[in-house]
């Protein structure tokens, strides 16, 4: 694997357990202080957000092909899984959860999307 994409793996390693750590202090608070299907809603908002970008984190880190056109593919393969998965995880938790607080859903959802962008960038900058 190539130093580049090694350090990226690094990072986002880091940035995901930052995330985890993150996403549950707030589910944790939610749940404490706001109704449980708010506080759901914002589990499920973040699992929806969480779980494809882990998938895509698995899927492109553990292939190991030594040709940058291979990675390329890998990527966009990766890709497809995320928008597969985060689609199907939507659309599932809306048709099971019918007591869904869609602001509270909406709001773990990109706020774990906010996450996923910007703590490797912080992390990079952090680590110069």
């Amino acid at each position: 694997m190539s130093t580049v994409i090694n350090q990226a793996k690094n990072f986002h390693k880091k940035a995901l357990g930052i995330e985890v750590v993150v996403f549950f202090s707030l589910f944790l608070f939610s749940f404490l202080w706001v109704s449980l299907s708010s506080s759901l809603s914002l589990f499920l908002g973040g699992v929806a957000g969480l779980l494809p970008h882990l998938l895509f984190f698995l899927w492109f880190f553990s292939k190991k092909s030594q040709k940058n056109n291979n990675k390329m593919v890998v990527l966009f393969c990766g890709e497809g899984i995320k928008w597969g998965s985060t689609i199907v995880l939507i659309v599932l938790f809306f048709k099971l959860f019918i007591d869904m607080n869609i602001v509270a859903f909406f709001v773990g959802y990109f706020f774990t999307l906010l996450l996923n962008s910007l703590l490797p960038i912080y992390l990079k900058f952090r680590a110069k």
